[in-house]
């Protein structure tokens, strides 16, 4: 009786140990969740904030410009007030204002521009920095590879991008990587409207509108020398940039490099370009060649009543292997 006794007791005491073992595991992950929610909050609240700074410090140069481009208007009505008020006849035309007078008023908008400016690229250098260690959290190190599946008339078809190095375009690829972990990309489509580039947009293949799943677009243009817009290559259109992006069907940096478009004259800013196509360029040739013939079956010039699409049914990150290199080799050869 006393041996059953003491088994019972010992099974006891090892119930009551695993208990508490247990509550202090299921505690222990409790506190790490917590801990780590709070981080991604802050840190994403921290983006909320730079962005939003940006965005008044761009709106703010935006109104400078403006401001300089009628400063001597501005000038000669502040300087008729003042006259006025001593007695003063003030002169009749800004024009008859001194060139010292121009200068110094125009000198002191150039500073405020410039300071502007200056503040503006800190918070881009603060957004990259920040995308950047996001890239390498949810991601791991980079180039990143997507592969994309299409549907092109009944046929399933393969190509994949690699994406930029993060050190070049952190903002840009993060943005890009983010949609695809979301599959935002799923069920969407390629437009056949241009045959300098090939556009993919966030509407499915019925027509149903997904521009509110991309969640927003870029901060800013982002840019860099050593990645410009190739043959091949994919960049972001509109300003600042997104969710829409294009292939690249041919090279297009007299297109969309630095201040070569209507809308990036002022700033001298231009598409940011993020990626590029490693395998599948025969079917980037295949969708140019559909493009080439729904734009000559309606003219260059005119508008189509039924705009053509291609299927993107998937676009899913990929790890690369040694076969992925392989065809990436065979592909630049």
């Amino acid at each position: 009786m006393a041996e059953k006794r003491d088994s019972k007791r010992s099974i006891v005491a090892r119930s009551s140990t695993t208990s508490i073992v247990q509550f202090i595991i299921i505690g222990a992950l409790c506190y790490f969740s917590m801990k780590n929610n709070q981080a991604l909050n802050a840190k994403n609240t921290e983006l909320s904030t730079l962005t939003s700074d940006f965005e008044y410090i761009q709106g703010s140069l935006d109104e400078t410009t403006d401001f300089l481009n009628k400063a001597h208007q501005d000038f000669h009505k502040l300087q008729t007030r003042m006259l006025a008020g001593q007695g003063i006849v003030p002169k009749a035309h800004y024009a008859e204002i001194s060139p010292k007078e121009r200068a110094d008023v125009a000198n002191g908008i150039m500073e405020k521009h410039d300071k502007q400016s200056e503040r503006i690229t800190q918070l881009q250098k603060s957004i990259q920095g920040f995308h950047r260690a996001e890239l390498d959290r949810r991601f791991g190190p980079g180039p990143y590879y997507v592969e994309f599946t299409l549907n092109i008339s009944g046929r399933k078809a393969f190509f994949t991008i690699e994406t930029a190095p993060n050190d070049l375009m952190p903002h840009s690829v993060y943005y890009f990587m983010d949609m695809v972990d979301r599959h935002v990309w799923d069920d969407t489509v390629f437009v056949h409207r241009w045959d300098h580039v090939l556009q993919a947009a966030p509407i499915s293949i019925e027509g149903e509108d997904r521009y509110d799943e991309a969640g927003g677009e870029l901060s800013f243009p982002e840019f860099s020398d050593e990645y410009q817009h190739h043959e091949f290559t994919v960049g972001y259109s509109g300003r600042p940039g997104g969710p829409e992006f294009y292939i690249n069907l041919q090279d297009n940096i007299e297109y969309h490099g630095p201040g070569k478009q209507a809308h990036s004259t002022v700033l001298n800013d231009a598409d940011p370009c993020f990626a590029k196509v490693v395998i599948g360029k025969d079917v980037i040739q295949q969708l140019k060649q559909k493009s080439t013939d729904a734009i000559e079956a309606v003219g260059v010039d005119e508008e189509p009543a039924d705009l053509v699409f291609t299927s993107i049914e998937r676009a899913t990150k990929i790890i690369p292997s040694k076969r992925t290199f392989e065809a990436v080799s065979r592909e630049k050869n």
